[in-house]
């Protein structure tokens, strides 16, 4: 469906156009050192924090708006670069 790779400092904020009601799946990765502070725009969603350590974290969407907010922040010290996608699931 949507993904990209920032630079940490830079951060991730996209604004995705997804079909309401559907579900999807939001994979995110930081690589680097530090951590980051993930943030997304749907119902029963509170923000995590995502470790720069290669390992991915994955975060169901359901009954999503027609409009989801990806929002990744570097906390102090963190460096690197984190991607994110975002797939539909289907079944």
């Amino acid at each position: 469906m949507e993904s990209g790779v920032e630079r940490v400092r830079d951060g991730i904020h996209t604004r995705s156009v997804l079909s309401a009601g559907a579900s999807y799946s939001l994979a995110v990765v930081c690589s680097g050192a530090g951590e980051v502070r993930l943030t997304v725009s749907v119902k029963r969603s509170a923000p995590r924090t995502v470790a720069c350590d290669g390992v991915p974290v994955r975060q169901r969407l359901v009954e999503v708006p027609a409009h989801v907010e990806v929002d990744v922040d570097g906390l102090a010290g963190a460096s690197g670069i984190v991607g994110w996608r975002i797939d539909e699931v289907t079944g």
